[in-house]
């Protein structure tokens, strides 16, 4: 008999046909599902395919994801592919807009933290999370318009870092196992107070290079939409999503300010970052925004 489980990932409800591992609050009482993922030893035919990493391949229909993994695949490297590549690859193909970045939140303020893997997306969150700012996820957030302003949806508890990280910029906190069999991160929980609720979101800071200094520079309302498309999940999308999917990153940019960031990720550089951003939008000065581009 198959194992069904219906959790809730990115504010959306999922249905999960014969996967067990995932470590989710599961609730059998949820409404109707917006996503099924399935693991099959075939994928049905129809289905728009895509090939990922470990010889893993899925297929996606509308409201539909179908996932063959090989038996020789870790059961965390399961759970790491299913909530932070299937789900949201899913959740795409019916129009919502899903982003590979970091949320948090404080008060009626809320940062999408946006970068190349192994930019910092992480150390970072933890680091704002750790001085009192609440996580939303630090590897994929759906964002959502709410009339004049946007929002976010988390994704889960919890925060992806090297042991290094853990040592040296966020003392005092301890993994509680791995990401997955093959990663060198380790899974850290009890950094800052997570839930499943939205929260706005009003800043996009875009994580660039390591310089010796802070340094911060503003971003016009096109530069805020190439990067918030450039980020999006969008698996074998026709022409006609992939434009709606622009559609949608313009209109979010508009509504936000947005920066880019250089600078090292040491204790002493988020500090300095925390101190910039801590209580609103930075202001003009030697370590802040320089000019505003469109």
């Amino acid at each position: 008999m198959r194992v069904l489980d219906r959790v809730r990932l990115y504010g959306r409800v999922v249905e999960l046909f014969g996967i067990r591992q995932l470590p989710l609050d599961h609730d059998p009482t949820l409404p109707q599902p917006d996503l099924v993922v399935e693991r099959v030893r075939v994928l049905p035919p129809g289905l728009i395919e895509v090939d990922l990493p470990g010889a893993i391949r899925v297929g996606f229909a509308k409201g539909f994801a179908a996932v063959v993994i090989p038996a020789a695949i870790g059961p965390l490297e399961v759970e790491h592919i299913v909530i932070d590549h299937v789900v949201p690859m899913g959740l795409s193909m019916s129009g919502d807009l899903l982003v590979h970045a970091a949320g948090l939140a404080s008060g009626s303020r809320g940062l999408l933290l946006c970068g190349e893997s192994g930019a910092g997306k992480s150390t970072t969150s933890a680091f704002f999370a750790a001085s009192g700012w609440r996580p939303l996820g630090d590897d994929a957030i759906r964002l959502e318009l709410d009339g004049p302003q946007v929002r976010m949806w988390p994704s889960y508890e919890g925060f992806r870092l090297h042991q290094d990280t853990l040592g040296s910029v966020l003392t005092g906190i301890e993994a509680t196992g791995d990401v997955a069999e093959a990663s060198l991160k380790r899974r850290a929980l009890g950094i800052g107070t997570y839930s499943s609720d939205s929260a706005l979101l009003t800043s996009l800071l875009v994580l660039g290079p390591a310089s010796d200094e802070v340094m911060i520079r503003a971003l016009g309302p096109a530069q805020r939409a190439a990067v918030i498309a450039r980020s999006a999940f969008h698996p074998g999308r026709s022409a006609l999503q992939a434009a709606e999917s622009l559609d949608q990153a313009g209109a979010i940019a508009e509504r936000l300010d947005g920066w880019t960031l250089e600078y090292q990720r040491t204790r002493a550089s988020l500090h300095e970052l925390f101190e910039l951003f801590g209580s609103g939008s930075p202001q003009l000065g030697p370590a802040t925004p320089r000019g505003d581009a469109g």
